[in-house]
């Protein structure tokens, strides 16, 4: 109740300009490109460590440890957080995106956001007296016109950089991987460098829905589809649904790379709350599906049951039973 109010992601007006105009310059395509070599050591790792086992879970093996290697390295901080990253941010996003979150899923989350800040406060101070070249030294020396982030904001951008920087990545991973399996021609559209990857990646993300809804409150009345909606009220902005209107995108429950109007796709969110790190989810997805798919002859799913998260934002699925053929 402290910090989500003041996440980037749920803050408006002078506010959000403000924090925007402060965290922007730390997420240019510049600083996310130096990111590149980074994420392709990690993305080589990753295949040959699932190439040696053969049948694997996707997800386990791959889909989750890639953002987090790639989290700690933008951060700048030890890999030896990896795993209790993860499971910062499954805890978070369970918590907070459950349809029915448990008293058990309230204070996971609310020991995960402690131990969260006890981390990134001590990371904070290593920065202010040994800056790095890494996201945390460029958040935490922000200043424009004198101002600069408080702790509290820095702490608010670091919960939403683990949770939307890891976990929604990890789903679009293991949902894409399916997708692409499931549409051998348009992989091989893909995969001939015959599409943009950049562009093929935001339609893939498109058509996997793993975005499905943001939510907001109503500040004034709004009248929306021939009903009144009164100020204070509750609204489920359903990304999935936009993303697939069939007035605006055609044939919608197709995987097509290539379309023509990809700029109308709401999983990136337009105006003010346009994604920060839409560049580099993007960038980490076209690099894996490239290397994997070239690493291997033949890709398995082993099952067609999807076991989905108990989560109404961010789909995902649990398990993604692989056997993976060395080329």
């Amino acid at each position: 109740l402290q910090y989500i109010p003041n996440w980037i992601i749920n803050i408006d007006d002078d506010q959000h300009l403000r924090v925007r105009k402060l965290v922007v310059k730390a997420f240019s395509r510049k600083v996310v490109e130096a990111m590149r070599p980074a994420v392709d050591r990690a993305c080589d790792q990753l295949i040959a460590n699932a190439l040696k086992k053969g049948e694997c879970d996707f997800i386990e093996e791959i889909a989750f440890p890639l953002p987090a290697s790639v989290i700690c390295s933008l951060l700048g901080v030890p890999e030896k957080y990896m795993d209790p990253l993860r499971g910062w941010a499954r805890d978070m996003t369970t918590a907070l995106a459950s349809a029915h979150p448990t008293r058990e899923l309230l204070l996971n989350a609310e020991r995960t956001v402690g131990e969260m800040n006890a981390l990134f406060l001590g990371e904070f101070d290593k920065r202010r007296k040994s800056p790095g070249n890494d996201l945390l030294t460029a958040l935490v020396q922000a200043s424009e016109d004198g101002q600069s982030l408080t702790d509290e904001e820095l702490l608010g951008l670091c919960h939403v950089l683990i949770v939307a920087g890891h976990d929604t990545t990890a789903n679009s991973l293991g949902l894409g991987l399916i997708a692409l399996v499931r549409n051998p021609e348009q992989r091989k559209k893909y995969l001939s460098g015959e599409v943009d990857g950049m562009q093929a990646m935001s339609e893939l993300l498109r058509y996997v829905a793993m975005a499905a809804t943001q939510i907001r409150i109503t500040r004034a009345p709004v009248e929306y589809g021939g009903k009144n909606i009164p100020p204070g009220q509750v609204i489920f902005l359903m990304i999935a649904a936009a993303n697939r209107d069939p007035s605006v995108f055609e044939q919608p429950n197709e995987l097509r790379f290539g379309r023509p109007n990809l700029e109308a796709s709401c999983t990136f969110a337009p105006g003010i709350h346009h994604c920060l790190g839409h560049h580099l989810a993007r960038m980490e997805l076209d690099m894996l599906y490239r290397k994997l798919f070239a690493a291997c002859s033949k890709i398995e799913l082993l099952g067609d049951a999807l076991d989905f998260t108990p989560n109404y934002a961010f789909r995902g699925v649990e398990k993604i039973p692989v056997r993976l053929t060395a080329a």
